[in-house]
């Protein structure tokens, strides 16, 4: 196996104090050394590099941030769950002078949908942020929608930013739906 370097486009975004920015991931897959295919298997994941740049009035790029060596952002089948259009579309402020995405990502095990947030912190005072918020939602798909074992949920965020003075602000989940027990002896209905 050899790893092989994959440059997403760049995201353009402006920092909490309006600033524009520009966000490169570098995904770092491994690839057969025979076939040159992707090695892939549904635990599999890649690490990544993530750079946040600022335009300079020479128009020159510096850089602004980056993550730490040998971050593993969320993945599957050999690539990672970073979607430019989902990271662009959820920028937002995450803290007095860090601005980020919150992410839904999901993946399918044994006909069950699982889904859960992630977040990407882009602090410029500090090294860049990846990690698990917690449960996004289920479907259980093995069964029907009229069968008692079938059950759904949703799980939604919203950032409390009311507080501006803290450098980063909480996050609330809130849960509804159909949820198991945590020992899965019985599905109840939830809405907190």
């Amino acid at each position: 196996e050899r790893t092989v370097a994959v440059m997403h486009p760049v995201i353009d975004y402006k920092n909490t104090t309006g600033e524009p920015r520009y966000l490169v991931i570098i995904e770092k897959v491994q690839v057969d050394s025979n076939t040159g295919s992707l090695v892939s298997c549904h635990a599999c994941k890649a690490t990544a590099d993530i750079y946040s740049f600022k335009k300079l009035n020479n128009g020159l790029f510096q850089l602004v941030s980056r993550t730490p060596k040998k971050v593993e952002p969320t993945g599957v089948s050999g690539r990672i769950m970073l979607d430019e259009k989902s990271i662009k579309n959820t920028m937002q402020p995450l803290g007095k002078e860090i601005t980020g995405s919150v992410l839904k990502n999901g993946s399918f095990y044994h006909g069950i949908f699982v889904q859960w947030w992630d977040v990407l912190q882009l602090p410029e005072n500090d090294f860049i942020n990846l990690y698990g918020l917690g449960d996004a939602g289920m479907e259980n798909g093995v069964y029907d929608e009229d069968s008692p074992l079938y059950y759904a949920y949703e799980g939604t965020f919203k950032v409390l930013s009311e507080n501006t003075n803290t450098m980063y602000y909480p996050i609330m989940l809130t849960y509804k739906g159909e949820k198991p027990t945590e020992d899965y002896e019985r599905i109840e209905h939830v809405n907190y």
